[in-house]
This record gives structure tokens, sequence and C-alpha cells, in this order.
């Protein structure tokens, strides 16, 4: 029998036995003989071997029937009443020890070829699996398994969150280390206020931004986030034009996109017509007989109107008295 020994840092530790007598049957038989017993590995006791020996001659013939002395019940209930007086904590450490090795007899029992599993049930730092195929078979690269199914497993896990990385950026006092995740969950976020600055979370989901801190909040973002596009081609846009933009998209209280989509809320025809779409805006306005008041700059424009705002917001008139006396 030859050992392989194929190991994953801080994950799996996997030993891959390989028999080397050639023997394909014997193996095979000795393994699926393993499976369809339940797995032990302790030698048995003189009560076990008791049992054994009752329970054959219980199959060798029908009208055996198992008896239990007195001297037997006697000790049982010794036992039973030593198992009572127990301290809570020893009880606590017998009953770790049987879910140890009903875990690790489960594992062994439903699979084919695992012959030992052994893992650390304190810090669950580490386990052990112990493999024994036949020498016919082909060669498993266990370390692709290994690492496959530990992308599949599941650690912690929180709602939302698909990937979670380290990144860091400059700031004036220096670098700052920051978590940069895919996906949003502020609400299992803020349960770690001990190790994260939750003052200083961001998000790019205005949506997400809006439903938990507010609408303030959301224009803040739709600022940030269009100043950023524009500078990474080196293009400067004067806030007070993101400021409109950010105040239009949020005015209404909720978040609306900057598009068709979102100006079709607007009361005028002519708004709408200017901003795309004009044919579907059109025929809409016509279908149902909108009525422009021409309030909208792009209205009066349209028209070829003043807009009301700025030095179109007032008039300057003369009084008809002061002419007349000129």
């Amino acid at each position: 029998m030859s050992d392989v020994l194929f190991y994953h840092p801080d994950i799996l530790n996997c030993k891959y036995l390989v028999s080397d007598d050639g023997d394909g049957d014997a193996t095979n038989a000795k393994i699926n003989s393993k499976t369809r017993q339940f797995a032990t590995y302790d030698a048995p006791d003189e009560d076990d071997l008791k049992i054994i020996e009752q329970t054959d001659l219980a199959l060798n013939n029908e009208d055996f029937d198992i008896k239990a002395n007195e001297n037997e019940i006697e000790v049982f209930e010794e036992n039973m009443s030593d198992i009572a007086d127990y301290p809570e904590h020893s009880f606590e450490k017998s009953t770790n020890k049987r879910t140890k090795s009903s875990r690790r007899d489960r594992i062994i029992s439903k699979s084919t070829y695992v012959t030992n599993y052994l893992f650390d049930s304190v810090e669950a730092g580490w386990s052990d699996i112990e493999l024994q195929l036949p020498f016919d078979n082909k060669r498993l690269l266990l370390l692709d398994i290994a690492e496959s199914a530990c992308k599949k497993a599941v650690i912690r896990d929180v709602g939302g969150i698909t990937k979670c990385y380290p990144s860091s950026s400059e700031t004036k006092g220096g670098a700052l280390e920051n978590m940069v995740t895919e996906g949003v969950n502020f609400s299992c976020i803020w349960l770690y206020d001990n190790i994260l600055d939750i003052n200083k979370i961001y998000s790019n989901d205005i949506a997400a931004i809006l439903k938990t801190y507010g609408v303030e909040a959301a224009r803040s973002t739709i600022i940030k986030e269009i100043s950023n596009v524009f500078s990474a081609y080196g293009i400067h846009v004067d806030p007070r034009h993101l400021t409109l933009v950010a105040d239009y998209m949020t005015f209404e209280g909720s978040f609306k996109p900057f598009s068709r989509i979102g100006i079709d809320s607007n009361p005028s025809p002519l708004l709408k017509m200017s901003f795309e779409s004009t044919c579907n805006f059109l025929e809409q306005a016509t279908l149902f007989g909108d009525v422009d008041m021409l309030n909208s700059p792009s209205a009066r424009l349209a028209l070829g109107k003043v807009v009301q705002g700025g030095t179109g917001s007032f008039e300057i008139r003369q009084p008809c008295e002061t002419l007349n006396t000129r």
C-alpha cells in the first residue's frame, strides 16, 4: 500500500491510498464490505464480543431467545445512576465526543472510498480525509477537486453580498484600507461596527441609498457618481449643473432616471418632445388632449418665448403718464 499526500494550506489534508498488490477485486470487495456495515474503528471489548456471539447464535437458530440475567440489569442500573450523578460539564464533554464520533462514522459510512475522517471540532480550522482506491482506478487530482469543493462551500454568508475583497486608496492622511463588496446589505454591515467604520459606508446603488438613508443621501450619491464618470475622462463639470440634474431626479421624493422614461411623468408635452422620441410624445399628447401651459423653459423656447427665469422672470415698465408729460 502506497500513500500519496495532497495538501491544500489551511483547508484540506487528503491522503490518497493506492493498493500496489494489483489485486483490484480483493480491494473492491474490501471497500464494499466496509461501506455496507456501520463504521467502527475501536477493538471490540468483552461486552461487544458477547453481543456478537449472541447475535450469531440468534441468526443460526430461530428458536433462540436472548435473555438478560439479573446481574446485567443491576450493572445497567448502576451505570445509569452514575451518569445521572455526573457534573453538567462532564455530560457535555461526553455529548461532544459522541457527536464527533457520529459525524465521523456518518461520513465514512456514506462514502465508498473514505476510510478515515478527522476534523477540528474546536475551531473548525482543518479537516483530514483519507481515501482508499483500487490500484486499477484512474489517478485523481485531488487538489483540483478540493479547490472546487471549497469554492462551492459556504463558510459564512451575508445576504445580498456575493464577493468581498480588500482595497486601498490614497488620502491626505495616508493609505486608507477599504473593503469592496459586490452587492449591498446595509443592515448586516451595521452589525460589524466594531470592525468597520459604518459612518464611511458608501454605495453606488442609488435605490439602496434612497431606501436606507433617504432622498438627500440619494441626491448626493447621484452628484458624486456623475462627477466620477466625467472625471475619468478628464472633464470638469460645474457642480451647479450636477446639482440641477440631481435635484430633478429626486425632487419628487423618490428616484427617477434622467431619460425619456423618467421624463414621461412631466406634465409639459413640449418639454417631453424636446428631449427625445418627439413623435411618440406628440402622438400621446394628441390622443389624450394634453395641454401645455408653457411654464417650462423648454416649452417656451420651442415657441420662441423668453424663459420665465433669471432676467426673464420680471419686466420693466414705464407708466403712461410719464410718457405723456414728455
